[in-house]
């Protein structure tokens, strides 16, 4: 398995499209470190992803489940703190939803 240098040595940012109105999109970072080497595609780094409107932490790609194409969603096993979990999808679609 070859190993080459990251060239730019820095947090690298996703965005995903997402049309949930309030929750125009989503983000997940990569976190490496400048003195890392990355393997090439193979390679398995951790991607952490944000909330698209408050950036918190919602989970990471450990936690991966899979994904619902048909609504636009990633499913994950596990969440962070700053996520509420019930039993009926909810969507903040106004600012007062979002704690603003």
């Amino acid at each position: 398995m070859s190993m080459k240098r990251d060239p730019k040595g820095s947090n690298t940012t996703f965005d995903f499209s997402v049309d949930y109105g309030a929750y125009a999109h989503s983000t997940a970072d990569k976190y490496t470190s400048n003195d890392t080497t990355v393997e090439d595609e193979d390679s398995n780094e951790q991607v952490v992803f944000l909330c698209g409107s408050c950036r918190l932490p919602v989970g990471d790609s450990q936690s991966w489940a899979g994904s619902d194409e048909e609504q636009n969603q990633i499913i994950l096993k596990r969440v962070s703190d700053n996520v509420l979990v019930g039993k009926e999808t909810h969507i903040a679609g106004t600012t007062k939803d979002l704690g603003w």
